[in-house]
């Protein structure tokens, strides 16, 4: 997957799966979590800060794209194309952060995802959990630089 600045690959592997995880209301039936829409656009406004970037944008619109993969690729995973459908799993996630990264300038997705490790301690139920408090915020606005 992608590695963080001065984090272990693994470390950051089993960190955006459990960031994955938080961020996902359903589960298939073998309890794997499938993130909705709504929360990729969530999880991706809150974890970047970047909401109106074009690089956060299109992962949301390639969404359905994935959907469709999943579907096509169910029945190898023993699943219903229904069941397929209903959100992201987590390979289909990760795909979508490595398209991020791969916009956004030279290692800033790394320095994104330590910064966010580093916060939180690397538990990622406190970085979602406050993620998603502060996107309920009525005062909470990105904040974005301004020529001086």
């Amino acid at each position: 997957m992608m590695g963080g600045v001065d984090l272990q690959p693994q470390t950051i592997e089993d960190f955006i799966t459990d960031l994955h995880r938080q961020y996902s209301s359903k589960f298939d039936q073998y309890g794997a979590p499938l993130m909705q829409k709504h929360e990729l656009a969530d999880f991706l406004e809150g974890f970047t800060g970047m909401p109106l970037d074009p690089a956060i944008s299109d992962a949301v619109s390639n969404f359905d794209e994935k959907i469709a993969q999943q579907k096509e690729a169910a029945s190898e995973k023993g699943l219903l194309p229904e069941e397929a459908e209903q959100g992201l799993y987590l390979d289909s996630f990760s795909e979508l952060l490595l398209g991020i990264a791969q916009r956004l300038p030279a290692k800033m997705m790394t320095s994104i995802i330590a910064g966010r490790h580093y916060l939180c301690g690397g538990d990622a139920a406190i970085l979602a959990q406050s993620m998603k408090k502060v996107g309920k915020s009525p005062t909470a606005r990105p904040w974005f630089p301004t020529a001086s």
